[in-house]
């Protein structure tokens, strides 16, 4: 059966349709304009990871600021993998859907209300 806590972030209806929304992320991976904001984004993170490098570090508070400034980078990096991982995990979902379809899935109808859409 689908792991719930593993798609957490999505709505039951959304569950239903991840066959649709895994293409869609991949047409928006593919897409020039993701290509851009995902560039922007690493050029962005790439920015604060060299003020780190670039600033010695003077005080206590300057340590503070450092792992803030840190922390904007791998948010930023996180956003830019945002459709990799949403993909690979709807991947997994969309393939055991298939898989339980495939078997003849004898869950009753209340445990797998997505597929029976």
């Amino acid at each position: 059966m689908t792991d719930k806590k593993q798609l957490s972030w999505f709505e039951d209806e959304e569950v239903a349709n991840a066959p649709n929304m895994l293409l869609q992320l991949k047409q928006l991976e593919d897409s020039p304009g993701w290509k851009i904001i995902s560039n922007v984004l690493d050029q962005q993170a790439q920015y604060r990871l060299n003020m780190l490098v670039a600033t010695p570090l003077k005080s206590l508070d300057g340590a503070l600021e450092q792992e803030y400034i840190k922390g904007e980078a791998e948010q930023l990096l996180t956003l830019r993998g945002l459709p990799t991982v949403l993909i690979e995990e709807l991947g997994k979902v969309v393939k055991e859907m298939k898989e339980e379809d495939a078997r003849g899935s004898t869950d009753d109808d209340t445990s797998r209300p997505e597929l029976n859409s």
